[in-house]
This record gives structure tokens, sequence and C-alpha cells, in this order.
């Protein structure tokens, strides 16, 4: 029993061992099939693409790390080469892009086995660089989420020679804060949420890092899951950044978002005051005050709806003094009167049922008002339907103040269109 004991512990020994030995033929035979393409990278990519597929295919998960360490190796190679083409010839499109995340990946294989950990440090120290250029690359491109994904690799490789009492490019706080900061940018326009972005961001608002986006970004990841911290990461950043439009506009967005119509009012005008040419900044007003019209004309307000009427009629008159061609503000104009005229018909409905005489004369009165209010709608309708003529809503209001006057043949016209829509 004991000598096939040891006969068992043998045969695993020499597996373990033609295992390391595998993986680093297969790794000598992709250097071989790899070499013209290092020699003319611009000639030879269909077949240096097959060889890296069977290197992969082929690598296995050996249980020493010297194989690993010639697979970085190889793919360091592959990268120098490709920057160096690209130097001569800036239209080279690199076939191994990345060539420096597969060799990162590589030397963290070479540090899994506890093997040749010093060698494997020491390629996670210059791959670094290689990542971060990928990085700074992808951002300047606009993409963002593979962006984020190299920079993240960097700072993992930063974390590991750290843990390991080795130091790199993070080491100086300054260079890491400046990481930290366009790897939570970058994150931040690819979509990513609190858990990726709060590893990077945290440490920049403890550090009081100087730019406002850091506030505008905590204030956003945060704002759903919790609004009452949010909303102190913003007013913290508008303090300190007043001048600034993003946060100020994100505490105006915040507002409207959650259905506080006063609080945004005296923001809107701060940001109408810092840039007195943007047209959606006085549609918006308008639009706030338009509401404010609405739920007090329902709330029985009469004297305040008619001052926020008068608001919303001036900041939607300002956006077409910027704009006359404006769609938005001259819809909204149709649609402020159109609106006072339709709050009337509940009311004009049930006078309809007094036949007295006083009853006759409100209604007439009150029926020529409303109508007044149709008539002024009209217009600013049919222009907003000369701008954008496949608007549904302009037409359905259309349509329903040519029928108040008796237009029948504009009914039929606004009728047709709505029905080619599929409206």
């Amino acid at each position: 029993m004991k000598k096939l004991f040891i006969a068992i512990l043998s045969l695993f020994v020499l597996t373990a061992t033609v295992d390391a030995q595998d993986a680093k033929k297969v790794v000598k035979n992709a250097e071989k099939a790899l070499k013209d393409f290092m020699k003319k990278p611009t000639e030879n990519v269909d077949a240096a693409k097959a060889a890296i597929a069977t290197l992969e295919a082929e690598f296995g998960t050996p249980e020493k790390g010297e194989p690993y360490i010639k697979k970085a190796e190889l793919y360091m190679d592959i990268a120098d080469t490709e920057e160096k083409t690209a130097l001569l010839n800036p239209a080279y499109v690199a076939a191994f892009p990345d060539a420096p995340v597969s060799a990162f990946e590589s030397y963290q294989g070479a540090l899994a086995t506890g093997d040749k950990t010093k060698d494997a440090l020491k390629g996670i120290e210059k791959v670094m660089g290689g990542l971060n250029n990928i990085g700074i690359t992808k951002f300047e491109e606009k993409d963002y989420d593979a962006s984020f994904h190299h920079y993240n690799l960097v700072t993992m490789a930063h974390e590991t020679l750290a843990q390991n009492g080795m130091e790199s490019m993070l080491s100086d706080p300054a260079v890491q804060s400046q990481h930290y900061f366009y790897t939570s940018v970058a994150g931040y326009y690819a979509g990513r949420g609190p858990e990726d972005l709060n590893k990077y961001l945290m440490p920049l608002y403890e550090e009081k890092y100087d730019h406002s986006f850091v506030y505008e970004a905590l204030f956003n990841i945060n704002k759903e899951s919790n609004p009452e911290k949010a909303i102190s990461y913003l007013q913290e950043g508008r303090t300190k950044y007043p001048e600034e439009k993003g946060l100020l506009y994100a505490e105006i967005n915040y507002y409207l978002s959650i259905g506080n119509l006063e609080e945004p009012i005296s923001r809107i005008k701060e940001a109408i005051a810092a840039d007195p040419e943007n047209i959606t900044l006085y549609t918006t007003l308008g639009n706030v005050y338009d509401q404010l019209t609405n739920d007090n004309r329902d709330a029985g307000n009469v004297e305040e709806s008619d001052k926020y009427f008068n608001e919303a009629f001036t900041y939607f008159n300002k956006a077409l003094e910027i704009n006359p061609e404006n769609f938005d503000a001259t819809y909204s104009l149709g649609a402020l009167y159109y609106n006072k005229a339709a709050s009337m018909t509940a009311q004009i409905n049930e006078l309809a049922n007094d036949y007295s005489a006083e009853g006759t004369k409100k209604y007439n009165t009150m029926k020529e008002e409303m109508d007044g209010y149709f008539g002024e709608a009209q217009p600013f309708f049919e222009k907003a339907h000369q701008l954008e003529p496949t608007d549904q809503n302009t037409m359905i209001a259309l349509r329903e103040i040519y029928a108040r006057q008796s237009k029948f043949d504009k009914v039929e016209e606004m009728k047709g269109k709505l029905e080619a829509l599929g409206g």
C-alpha cells in the first residue's frame, strides 16, 4: 500500500510538470508563429491572430509561474511592436489593442501560482504604462467605458504592487488623485453606478479635490438611493463653486424631478443671468410658471393663477425674442391660452342649465371669454404646426379650436393629417 501511494504521488508530480512544460511549449510555438508579424505587422495580421487564438486555446492553467511570465512577455512584445509601428505609420490600426491587458492578466496568473513572484511584480509595474496609455486614448476618443476599464486595471495593478511593498506611478499622491479623477469621469460618462464610481469619487471628496465634477457626480449617482445625502453633496458643491453651471442645472433639474416648482425659480433666473442666450432656460421657467398657473387655478386661487400666467407668457415670449422659430416656446404660448380656455368649460356647462336671465348673461359672457382665449391660442398653434408639421398634440388642439369655430373644412384637414400619422 505504501509503494502504491508513492507511485500515485510521483505520477501527480510528473503530470504537473508536464502541464508546465506543455504551456511553455505553447508559448514557444506562438513566438515562432509571430516572428513574421513582429518584423512586418502590417503584412501578417491574419497569421498572427491565428497564432494568438491557438495560444489562448491551448495554454491551459499551469501550476508554475514561468509559463505565465513567458506569455505575458510575448504580449508585451506585441504591444511594443504595434506601438512602434503606429509611431512610424499613424494610419496603422493595432491588431491586438488589448495586448497590455492580456499581459497584465498573465502576470496576475503567475502571482496566483506563488511562483516567480518577483518577475510577475516587475512585469505588472512595467505594463501599467501601457494600460494607462490605452485609458488615455480611449478617453480622448470618448469611448468612456473602455477608458474606465483600462484606468481601473491601472488601479488594480497599483494595489497589487502596494500589497507587495512596491511603488508604482500612482504612489505619488498628486498623480493618484489625477488618475482617480479621470477614472471617475470616464466611469460617470460610461454610465457606471455607485459601486464602481464611489471607489474613486469618495477619496477625491475626502481630500477636497478641487473640481466641481466630484460634487455633481456624487449627487447624481446617489440621488435615487440616498436623496438626502445626494442633496448635501450638491449644496456643498454649490457653496464651493457658486458660478459652476453644471451644479446649478443639476440642482434645478433635481427640484423639477421631485415636483418642487417654487424652489427652482430663483435658480433658473440665476442661470439666465449667467447664460442669457440659452432659450431652454426661458422655456423651462415658462413651463414652471405654466404648471403653477394650472395648479393654482385648480385650487381656486384665481389671483395667483393669473400672476403665474403672466410670468409664463413673459418668459415664453423672451424665448421667441431670441429665436422666433422656436417650436417649444411657440407651442407653449398656444397651450397657455388653450388650457385657460379649457379650464372654463366645466363652469360654462353648469351655466348652460341656468335658463334665468342672469344665468344666460353669465353664460354668454363666460363663453365669449373662453372663445377669446381659444382664439388667442390659435395663431400660436398654427405657427407651431408650420414649424413641426408632424406634432400630433398641435393638430389635436387645432382640430378642437376649429370645431368650436365651426370651421369644419379645417377640422377635416387636421383629422386627415392625424389619421395619416396613425393618430
